[in-house]
């Protein structure tokens, strides 16, 4: 039998979940997206306690089941502290480098709804003031969020509603080229490139019914 798929709809739902914040314990919409296009296809779709969702496309026989598994959390962060300046302390979600996400633009998703976007720097940004700077040990306790609001202070931050614990999301800074090259940062990428597009690309492959199997069960 001969394999094919549908590669536009295959590079579309990749792109719809790759753009959608997922750092690991906040994975409510982009689950939601999942089971949105599994129903879309006509499969049946089970959210467990846990937030796992399950499945389920029926074959020719129901004489056995096979499971296939696949994660879509990313790595991110979470707002720690607030200093007295009005920036944010972040801690890591998952296994990173600092200096991974030194300058990156990001999100904080507060716990009522809210979104605020800001940069990740450290607390010595530029060599042109800090002359030790590139020499500054690039660990969480060197890097602050700077935020794109009018904040001087914590009580500044705060009345944004931005709290402790609150998640922070990367900006996934998805590329998909013509030739076939599906670009994201260093945290959005893991296994084929030591970084994680690894089960997203699955996934997507996984929910479409555009895929001709290669075998029938």
């Amino acid at each position: 039998m001969t394999f094919s798929m549908n590669e536009s709809y295959i590079l579309d739902i990749l792109g719809k979940l790759l753009n959608t914040p997922s750092p690991s314990g906040y994975c409510q919409k982009i689950m939601k997206t999942v089971q949105e296009e599994a129903e879309n296809l006509g499969y049946t779709f089970v959210l467990t306690n846990k937030g796992c969702g399950i499945i389920t496309i029926p074959g020719q026989s129901g004489s056995r089941t096979i499971g296939v598994s696949g994660h879509v959390d990313t790595l991110g962060a979470m707002v720690r502290s607030v200093t007295s300046s009005g920036r944010l302390k972040l801690t890591s979600v998952g296994g990173f480098m600092m200096g991974a996400i030194e300058n990156e633009y990001c999100k904080i998703h507060t716990r009522g709804g809210q979104i605020y976007e800001g940069t990740i720097l450290t607390i010595e940004p530029s060599v042109h003031v800090f002359p030790k700077s590139r020499e500054l040990e690039r660990v969480e306790k060197n890097m602050e969020v700077r935020l794109d609001e009018l904040v001087h202070s914590k009580e500044d931050v705060e009345t944004l509603g931005i709290r402790t614990g609150d998640f922070i999301s990367f900006d996934p800074r998805v590329v998909i080229r013509e030739n076939g090259f599906i670009k994201s940062p260093i945290w959005m990428i893991k296994p084929v490139w030591l970084q994680f597009l690894d089960c997203w690309s699955c996934l997507s492959g996984k929910i479409s019914s555009q895929l001709t199997p290669l075998k029938l069960l």
